[in-house]
Formats: structure tokens, sequence, C-alpha cells
């Protein structure tokens, strides 16, 4: 609760004009949006408690300060989630859609906040965090459109979707990808103007409703819709208004609703194949290659051309790996089969399995020429080690 506490009183110091002697705020695991886990306050009476539900007067009352304070135009807010959390879920703990100052960890609601040592994840973020220039003037970050320049990998993306209509681009954790993804952007932009749109895919939201109108919304167009066939209809009488190539931007394909984006995709699919003029470049990372691989031949969007975001050497400590091994257990036959397999099968064959792709994600694997492949040998021999492999 002391990150809620440490929101109220920026805000009471911001709508009081007085000014902050505060530079930096990182929220762990913090319930923004309340938590479903309050509820216990039926069984155990605690004003505390009580506060943290969704609909307690607290939470309500706080955020609607949002609406009329931009915490973030006056310091600089890091959002950290832990990924087995079962207190507070991932929507609350990101405050709101679209934010993308989030960090996400291999950790729970109790030892997020407990480092073992230097080497904990959950330490080097607030070190990483505390010490970066980058975060001092936040709104000075955003990359203007006249400053970005092309890249090597916009122009390959480029052409690669200039010939084939429909391309994929993955990125691995611990790879910061918004520079090359702005290139990307801007590139596109650049060529196709008024018929370019950029959509953010919403990675929380699980009301059909709300997740398609999402999708109209992002890309700055007024229409209201109400369902999946509805925005089908609506991207529909945007290619039909015009004979020029209309590109579709799809962006944050990480790890949203699965049944929500593989609706999207399928409508995706379907406009490729029935409209000419329709180009759609996807990035993304776990749900991106569910939709191009999950269910094989069956998959949306296995007609993609795929490429990959230029991966920067990762070093990740022993005990950073081990951490990412934590939930993995439960796949440990899948794991130890494809170690056993040297690699033999391509990256396609096992990106729908659940544990391989944990492993891949987290930047453990990496894919090389099609294939898993190892960061380092290391890391192999902590894998073996951790899960048991014979």
């Amino acid at each position: 609760m002391g990150g809620l506490v440490a929101r109220k009183y920026l805000y009471d110091m911001l709508k009081s004009n007085l000014p902050l002697q505060v530079k930096k705020l990182m929220l762990y695991a913090v319930p923004n949006n309340g938590s479903d886990w309050a509820k216990l306050s039926a069984l155990y009476k605690h004003e505390q408690i009580e506060q943290l539900n969704r609909e307690s007067d607290f939470i309500q009352h706080l955020n609607k300060e949002v609406e009329n304070i931009d915490l973030e135009k006056e310091l600089d807010v890091l959002y950290v989630i832990g990924k087995y959390d079962d207190v507070v879920d991932e929507s609350s703990a990101k405050g709101y859609w679209g934010n993308r100052k989030v960090k996400s960890l291999p950790n729970t609601h109790t030892d997020i906040v407990k480092p073992k040592d230097a080497d904990d994840l959950s330490f080097i973020v607030l070190k990483n965090f505390l010490s970066s220039q980058e975060y001092d003037t936040p709104l000075k970050k955003e990359v203007e459109s006249s400053t970005v320049t092309s890249s090597d990998f916009a122009n390959s993306v480029y052409e690669k979707l200039n010939s084939d209509r429909l391309v994929v681009c993955y990125h691995q954790d611990h790879v910061d990808v918004a520079h090359e993804q702005e290139c990307v952007k801007q590139r596109m932009k650049a060529r196709f103007k008024e018929h370019f749109y950029a959509v953010e895919v919403p990675s929380f939201e699980s009301n059909e409703a709300n997740y398609f109108q999402a999708l109209v919304t992002s890309t700055g167009l007024r229409c209201h819709v109400k369902s999946a066939n509805d925005w089908k209809n609506f991207m529909k009488d945007r290619l039909s208004q015009t004979e020029a190539r209309v590109v579709f931007f799809f962006t944050n394909i990480a790890n949203g609703n699965e049944e929500l984006d593989v609706k999207m995709a399928q409508i995706i699919r379907n406009l490729k194949i029935d409209h000419k003029n329709f180009y759609a470049l996807c990035v993304g990372r776990q749900n991106l290659a569910y939709l191009v691989h999950g269910n094989r031949t069956m998959s949306p969007l296995n007609t993609a051309t795929e490429l990959f975001f230029p991966m920067d050497e990762v070093k990740l400590s022993s005990n950073q790996v081990v951490q990412t091994l934590r939930a993995l257990k439960e796949h440990q036959e899948t794991i130890c089969e494809c170690l056993d397999n040297s690699w033999s099968e391509s990256w396609s064959t096992w990106s729908y399995e659940k544990g391989i792709n944990d492993l891949f994600w987290r930047s453990i694997l990496i894919n090389e020429n099609g294939k898993y492949a190892w960061r380092n040998e290391g890391y192999k021999n902590i894998v073996h080690e951790v899960l048991g492999c014979k």
C-alpha cells in the first residue's frame, strides 16, 4: 500500500503548487487499480485491506486525480510487475492501458521487494532506474519524428512488407527495441503517409467490445465498434475507400487475451486474402509467436514473413537465469526433450510450447537462423541443473 500512499502524497503536493523534492517514483507490484485479493476484507476486518478493494473510496478518489494531474510530466515513474504475483494482477500494477514505462520481473508479490543479493533482478532494475540519466527528462525521451533516422532493420522490414504484405517482427525480453520500432514506424509513415495507421493492441483487455474499440481508438479514427465483426467491417470500409496500399502497424502483441488476439489475427488474415491493398506489420513477443506457430497449419498468421529485431548482447548472472526457471518445472519433460534433441528441431516446431517459449523470451535462448540456440554454454548447464534433466 506504500506505493498508493506515495502517489497520494505527490498528488497533494502538486495540487497545492508546492515544489516537489522527488524526481523518481518506482512502484513495485502496487495495486494502482485495487486488488480482488482485498475482498479478503470480508473475512479479515482491517481498514487498510478494505481500502485496497477495487471499489474502495480511496482507490476511486486516487485514480480520479489522474484526470486532473499528469504525474509523469512532473517526475519519472516506473511500474514494476511481478509475473507470478497472485495478489496484484498485471493490469492493476501497470496502472493504465498503454503505459510503456513498465518492467516485468519473474517474482511473486512477496519476494519482488526482497532481493537476495546484488544480482537479483529486482535490485538491478532499481539500481538502473536510479542511476540512469535517461529518466531525468522523461518528456525529452520521446523520439521526435524529425530526429528519427532510418536503420538497416527498418529498411529490411519495408522491403519484406512491400513484397509479402504480411510481416511479423519478434523481440525478446531484456532487448530494448523502442528506437528500432520507431524507425520502422517512421519509415512506413513517410512512405504511405495518410494510408498508414499505427494500432496498439491492448494487452490486458478481456472484454471483446473494449478490446476492438481500443484498436480503433489507437488509430486516431472515429468509429464505435462493439464486436470483432464490427471491427472487421470498419477495416473493410477503410480499405474500400481507396485503391492505394494501406498499411496497419500492430504493436504490443505481447501477453494479452489469447482468444481476442486470435480473433484479431483471423481478421487480419482474411483482410489480406480479400483486399489486395491491405498490408500488415505485427510486432510482439509470446502471443505473436503463438498466432504464427501455435496450432501449426491452423494458426491465423502462419503465412506471415518472420523477422527478428536486432539483439544486443544480454548479460545475465547465474542467479538471474535461475530466477527465470522457477515456474518452468511443470514443463520439465518438454524442455528436457528439446535439450536432448540438441536443437535438431526448428524454432517454429517448439515455439507453441509454453516452457520453451518462456525460456526464449527471457533471453536464455535466442533464435539463430530459424533454430533455437543457447546464448552461452553456461546458461545451458544451469537449465540442466535446475530442471534436473538427465
